[in-house]
């Protein structure tokens, strides 16, 4: 009697044992993919610290430049200034000693 209740059942019970297989089998790769996911997560998270302190050091390195190009300008400016006062000759003597070899 039990075989003949399992042998007029059996399609019933492969399919509910083959969809308890596909929900573990769901809830395993789901476990999985989250995982994964948080991993994927902290790569973009590190990816952009490592841009933002990037871009603070381009910043840094901006604000530099621009103010070495306001002392070159400056000196540039005051040495100008002293030299349009001197005579030809004193502007040769000044220059002598840079351009003796």
């Amino acid at each position: 009697m039990i075989a003949a209740f399992l042998a007029a059942h059996a399609g019933a019970l492969i399919g509910l044992i083959a969809g308890a297989a596909g929900i573990i089998f769901g809830l395993f790769r789901h476990q999985q993919a989250k995982a994964t996911t948080a991993a994927a997560d902290q790569k973009v998270a590190e990816a952009q610290a490592q841009v933002a302190k990037q871009q603070t050091a381009d910043a840094q390195a901006n604000t530099t430049a621009a103010q070495a190009g306001s002392d070159a300008t400056a000196a540039r400016t005051a040495t100008e200034s002293v030299v349009s006062g001197m005579s030809t000759e004193e502007v040769k003597d000044a220059l002598d000693p840079w351009t003796r070899s």
